[in-house]
């Protein structure tokens, strides 16, 4: 979990000024028509040059992009302040620790300023990085924004503590070594020297775990060792990024003929690496070198120098090749002559050729490019890289395989950023606030590297070498060089096949929007966009033909062949349908989406894993990672099913879950090509490294969902929690809704009304969301937020004040009892003296203790709980206590231990007794969210939880119990909570609660009711609310009738008029109609008086007869917002009893017991109809009544923070951060992949974006004619030619045209 960032000033030589004047002076037509191109393509396909068929229109607009100015370019920012956004960027990756290495170009050297420090906890590398590298430059006597390349990082310690000397960037040996190094001028075809510093300066983010070194495959941990036996120097680090950097250090070698002299006996003699310590084991390193001494590769270096001076003029141009030649003959010679000179009489001639020709190999062409693509080519382990040296100073190379890599730039700009963060190189560079516009994503599935900087002609050198058309990298071609403006990239893919030119270029994407950092209270300022942000998420979803909408059409189609092919299992065995995965806060919300949506639809299969399980567990030993407990998913089982996976990460770069994805795509291609189609993913932002992942894999861009919420560098999550859970929801009702209008394989248990009716739910959540963040809600929620944060501070405000007071009497000599018994009297009698002494000695000891009582009784907090640290227990549902629970930790993680608190999460109706009540305490913390407890299906879960609560309340010491705070929409208070704040309820009531409302207005009119009469009056009163709304017909709005009013009679179809229709339109449909700006629903409320006044016709005793002559009853009334019911003074009736009695709010109407009651002696045919409303109840509880309860929390707990985190006479804490500051883990954590478990690579077969179409159009097929049973095969056809769908498809249906576009030839499923 670490990050690169870095920084690269581009600037020309006049040179090539000149050459690019000469150029737009030959051909202005070509400039002009190279921009038209590159405009229009912008826009067009975001791509920087025009398409790759256009090949010669490509090939002109390459040498005409303008170079960069000699001179900085005076609209970009100080390249620090550049590198502190960077910063700030990637420290969502992991702070603990911050480098920053600049290199500085002067007329007589090249200076390196180093800057590397630790990060203390409540400080961050940002804000250290500019201070500390300034006043290093300056000590050095650099200016700090006059480097030419800047190579910071910030680091996540995982292989080694968190020491500075373990810090990037990273140097090997720590003595700079100055030697003599020859540069080329390809323009004036010329040779010179100059002394230098030949060293690297290296970031690496990602874990090294072994190189192969001749036929071995060596540790990092030997390879220490190797190297400081090759090298002769005693480094120590734990870091394996140290030792990459020694391995560059060795290899690197390119102008330095003492370097390469070295690297040349390492390669060229050296057979094996035990070699190097006298044939001893490496391990330990206890071994004596026998590594040639720096002496004798100094005689090395004068023997190559001596020959090369005589011939170097002649090593130019067109001659070079066979001057080198004569060069080589020569140098064999004066070797060969004089064995004892340069010590090597033991040699063989064999070793002496290989020892010369590997020598000017590396002297030639041994430059940081060559060396990064063959450490990839050897090494093992996930690499984000980026190298500089002394040498190529105005270059930085840079990799990527396993790890992240992005770089930006844009024409005219003279900068190019990179970084481990996408979104660190969209920072501003411009003093406008501009960033840059174009940015490339470097292949770290395959692994790709790339070089940024002035062209060092090593392509020239690596032809003579190898021959023409050759590289030092396996033969791959010629590196391919793209002028950017000053400098030139050398892109490789697959680390030895080059890529062709119209693919470098091609890979350019354009960025959209600027990465801004957000100063001050970032969680607030993230609670504060929840409203924006949903509202943003259902206006996407609620376009026609958008593309989430067309996502969801292939996802629901390839859902129905999973369903229907596992019907049809001629085993019996019931495969699994869907898969969903993720990790943390994804992996929770998933588990409730997959809880929900198997409620919805009963007969599915649907299983939710951690990433970590999959990715751990899915193949077999040695691979396997052992999860006790985890009855483990095989590869085998899913390449037999072939579910429909959804793979959920915030970030899209969860380490995990990106990972999982490539190997589940790999599974899936393995046992069938289509299957790649069943893949989709739910990411933050709509650019990410798991949408690469699926569009490289060939399932194409229809099937990646994004949720609106983009980058949030708070580590306590909140928008972006409230973003995923409001996607997933409109994700399930678009579900529901789809497979509600067709013959869908799978019974569902909700209606078309109810699908309906819980777009209402949600679209009502809206105005209750606004009230809990801006409201009046929000206003108490933050109050009691500030109390429990006086309870956190309770003991640091004692401590302060207590030492005022020692200060003040001490300093002035005057004690309280002093004052009192002592100071009034000329001469006090010694006994008083004494006793004023003993009474301030006490008053010393016990004062804290005294200040904190006088706190709470002046603050009206609970006198005699417990002194000490807190601790904090939230009760809810799994997903809110599991992510208010980090949330909570994660604001706190940075507090002082006098005020810090302890926070657990807890299931309340589950294991809250069992976990909890022995660690009770006075003044223990309990948050508790409660269920709706007046819809009918709730009731009881809200009574369980209440009755938990109640024994957790009953551990009392002193009369003094735990403190619980609940929270709910049911304006019921017990007496065991010290507060309740009851949220608004903007929603219809559901039928249950209109028909206990109305049987409390019948009761308050007509007095107690006997069992047989409580029967006949609750029965009537159901089919008058039915009739009633049968009565006014399509006319009466939906908003006048309780939820779930199709269910009160006897025949469903019946009210058909209420919905007719509705079904068939979209989301945004619905709601124009559910909310309509006319006068209908006012007209209508005049005529409610039909309704209001019905009689009922009852074979009545004179008693009933009596009863009902004084009333009338109320059964259909507006009910959004409001809770009806008349209070009452009669404890007679059962109905009546409330167990609650005394406290607050305990009406009829409130009561839990008296619903309760109420329920239990509704008559049998009731029950049975108001049960049928139990999925819509509970998609409300889970969807939107436990959401509604998470913000509120939210809101509560930011407020506890805040308080808390500004004690007196300190500095105050960053509640958006931890010390770890870790917000997206890239890097394994724990289960880590090994390069090729991917299986087989990704087979493109024809039409690779098109795989699964057949599937979803057949499916739209069988599901529009209400054909359900049809042979698993039929889905499934081996051949692609197969594939071919027929014209005859009814245009209703809407065939996907391919998959990979998001096109469909009728508009859209």
């Amino acid at each position: 979990m670490c990050g690169n960032i870095g920084l690269l000033l581009l600037r020309a030589t006049p040179s090539e000024q000149q050459a690019f004047r000469n150029r737009a002076n030959t051909d202005d037509t070509i400039q002009s028509a190279a921009d038209r191109g590159l405009e229009t393509n912008c826009s067009s396909n975001s791509t920087l040059l025009p398409p790759p068929h256009n090949l010669p229109s490509l090939i002109q607009l390459l040498p005409i992009l303008p170079p960069i100015p000699s001179n900085p370019n005076t609209s970009l920012l100080p390249p620090l302040t550049i590198i502190t956004t960077q910063c700030k960027m990637t420290e969502i990756r992991g702070g603990q620790s911050i480098g920053l290495a600049s290199l500085h170009s002067t007329s007589s050297k090249v200076r390196c300023i180093r800057t590397r420090c630790v990060v203390p906890k409540r400080s961050t590398g940002s804000s250290l990085i500019t201070t500390t590298h300034s006043n290093r430059c300056k000590v050095s006597g650099v200016k700090p924004n006059d480097g030419r390349a800047y190579l910071g990082h910030l680091r996540f310690a995982t292989s080694s503590r968190n020491l500075k000397v373990e810090c990037h960037p990273h140097e090997w040996g720590g003595k700079r070594e100055w030697y003599k190094v020859y540069n080329y001028d390809a323009t004036t075809l010329t040779w010179s020297s100059n002394r230098m510093w030949h060293g690297v300066v290296l970031t690496h983010n990602g874990d090294f775990d072994g190189i192969r070194l001749y036929s071995d495959l060596v540790p990092q941990s030997s390879l220490l060792h190797y190297l400081n036996h090759v090298l002769h120097t005693n480094f120590s680090v734990g870091s394996d990024s140290a030792k990459i950097a020694g391995w560059f250090d060795l290899m690197n070698a390119k102008g330095s003929w003492f370097k390469s002299a070295r690297k040349g006996w390492a390669i060229g003699v050296v057979k094996h690496e035990n070699d190097v310590c006298g044939g001893k084991a490496l391990d330990g390193g206890k071994a004596a070198s026998t590594s040639p001494p720096v002496r004798t590769v100094r005689v090395w270096e004068e023997g190559f120098d001596e020959v090369w001076e005589r011939h170097c003029e002649k090593i130019v141009g067109r001659g070079a090749r066979d001057a080198l030649k004569v060069f080589e003959e020569d140098v064999w010679t004066t070797f060969n002559s004089d064995r004892a000179r340069f010590n090597i009489r033991t040699w063989s001639d064999q070793d002496l050729k290989a020892f010369i020709s590997s020598t000017i190999t590396a002297f030639l062409t041994s430059d940081l490019m060559s060396s990064m693509s063959t450490f990839l080519r050897l090494s093992t382990g996930s690499f984000g890289l980026a190298v500089s040296s002394g040498v190529e100073h105005d270059s930085v190379c840079i990799a990527a395989m396993g790890q992240p890599m992005s770089i930006s730039w844009e024409p005219g700009c003279g900068a190019v950023l990179y970084g481990s963060e996408v979104n660190a190189v969209k920072v501003p560079v411009r003093r406008d606030g501009r960033g840059l516009r174009f940015k490339y994503d470097l292949d770290d599935n395959v692994g790709e590297a790339v070089r940024v900087g002035s062209d060092n002609g090593n392509s020239f050198w690596e032809s003579l070498c190898f021959g023409e058309g050759n590289s030092a990298i396996d033969g791959a071609g010629v590196p391919v060089k793209v002028d950017i403006g000053g400098g030139s990239i050398m892109m490789f893919d697959n680390l030895c096949n080059v890529q062709s030119l119209d693919e470098v270029v091609g890979g350019w994407g354009k960025i959209d929007d600027v990465a801004k950092v957000h100063e001050g209270d970032i969680v607030g300022k993230d609670i504060s966009d929840i409203p924006k942000v949903i509202k943003e998420v259902a206006r996407d979803w609620s376009k026609p033909g958008n593309k989430v909408r067309e996502v969801a059409d292939d996802f629901f189609y390839l859902l129905a062949d999973s369903i229907r092919r596992h019907n049809v299992d001629k085993e019996g065995h019931r495969g699994i349908d869907l898969l969903v995965t993720g990790i943390e806060s994804s992996l929770w919300l998933g588990e409730q989406f997959a809880a929900d949506l198997a409620m919805v639809l009963p007969g599915l299969r649907v299983e939710c894993v951690s990433s970590n399980k999959l990715l751990g567990a899915l193949e077999e030993v040695p691979r396997m990672v052992h999860f006790c407990g985890y009855n483990r998913i095989r590869g085998d089982e899913l390449r037999r099913d072939r579910p429909v996976i959804l793979c959920i990460s915030q970030s899209g770069q969860t380490f995990a879950t990106l990972h999982c994805t490539r190997q589940l795509l790999s599974l899936l291609s393995s046992c069938q090509p289509d299957s790649r189609g069943n893949l989709f993913i739910l990411t933050g932002d709509k650019e990410s490294k798991m949408k690469d992942a699926v569009v490289e894999g060939g399932g194409g861009e229809r099937r990646c969902m994004h949720n609106h919420s983009g980058v949030r560098l708070a580590e306590p999550s909140t928008v972006a929690v409230c973003a995923m859970h409001s996607t997933l929801s409109e994700f399930l009702l678009m579900i529901c809704q789809k497979a509600s209008l067709t013959a869908f394989p799978m019974e569902l248990s909700v209606g078309k009304e109810d699908i309906i009716d819980f777009r209402d739910i949600l679209d009502d959540g809206m105005e209750g969301i606004k009230e809990i963040i801006g409201g009046e809600a929000g206003a108490k929620l933050k109050h009691q937020g500030i109390m429990w944060g006086k309870h956190v501070t309770e003991s640091w405000r004692c401590m302060v004040l207590s030492g005022l007071y020692i200060l003040a009497t001490v300093i002035s000599g005057y004690p309280l009892f002093y004052i009192i018994l002592v100071a009034p009297f000329d001469s006090p009698s010694d006994g008083v003296v004494y006793v004023a002494r003993v009474l301030d000695a006490l008053l010393y000891i016990f004062l804290p203790k005294l200040l904190s009582y006088y706190l709470r009784w002046w603050e009206s907090r609970t006198i005699f709980a417990r002194h000490g640290k807190r601790t904090l227990v939230l009760c809810d549902v799994p997903y809110v206590q599991k992510n208010l629970e980090n949330y909570v930790s994660k604001m706190f993680a940075l507090s002082y231990s006098f005020l810090g608190i302890e926070v657990h999460g807890v299931e309340a109706h589950d294991d809250l007794v069992h976990r909890f009540t022995h660690r009770v305490a006075r003044g223990v913390l309990i948050a508790l969210g409660r269920p709706d407890g007046r819809v009918l299906s709730l009731m009881k879960t809200e009574q369980t939880i209440m009755l938990a609560a109640k024994q957790a309340a009953f551990v009392e010491n002193m009369g003094v119990g735990p403190e619980i705070f609940t929270l709910g929409h049911n304006n019921v208070q017990s007496s065991i909570a010290v507060n309740h704040v009851c949220l608004k309820a903007v929603r219809r009531n559901f039928l249950s609660e209109s028909l206990y409302e109305a049987a409390l207005n019948a009761q308050s009119g007509m007095g107690t009711f006997s069992t047989q009469e409580f029967e006949i009056i609750t029965t009537k009163l159901m089919e008058s609310m039915y009739e009633s709304a049968m009565k006014l017909g399509p006319a009466y709005p939906r908003s006048l009738c309780p939820i779930g009013i199709i269910y009160a009679g006897e025949e469903r179809g019946a009210l058909k008029s209420i919905y007719e229709n509705v079904g068939e339109l979209t989301p945004e449909e619905m709601r124009e109609r559910t909310h309509s700006d006319d006068h209908a629903e006012e007209i209508l409320a005049l005529t409610a008086k039909v309704m209001n006044d019905y009689e009922y016709n009852l074979d009545q005793s004179p008693m009933m007869a009596k009863k009902k002559s004084s009333y009338i009853p109320g059964v259909l009334t507006p009910t959004r917002g409001k809770r009806g019911g008349h209070e009452t003074n009669s404890d007679k009736s059962e109905m009546n009893r409330d167990p609650l009695k005394g406290s607050k709010h305990a009406t009829p109407s409130l009561s839990l017991d008296a619903r309760y009651s109420f329920a239990m002696k509704l008559p049998q045919k009731i029950r049975r109809k108001l049960d049928r409303c139990q999925p819509i109840e509970h998609l409300f509880e889970s969807r939107v009544a436990s959401f509604e309860r998470y913000i509120g929390f939210l809101v509560m707990f930011h407020s506890m923070a805040s308080y808390a985190s500004k004690p007196w006479l300190l500095p105050s804490w960053d509640i958006s951060r931890s010390q770890s500051n870790l917000r997206v883990a890239t890097t394994a954590c724990p289960v880590s992949v090994e390069e090729d478990d991917y299986g087989e690579d990704f087979t493109i077969v024809s039409d690779p974006l098109d795989t699964s179409k057949h599937i979803i159009n057949e499916n739209k097929k069988q599901l529009a004619e209400g054909v359900q049973d049809i042979d698993a095969d039929t889905f499934y056809p081996i051949s692609t030619a197969m594939m071919t769908i027929t014209e005859d498809n009814s245009e209703d249906i809407g065939e996907v045209d391919y998959v990979g576009n998001g096109k469909n030839n009728n508009g859209g499923g």
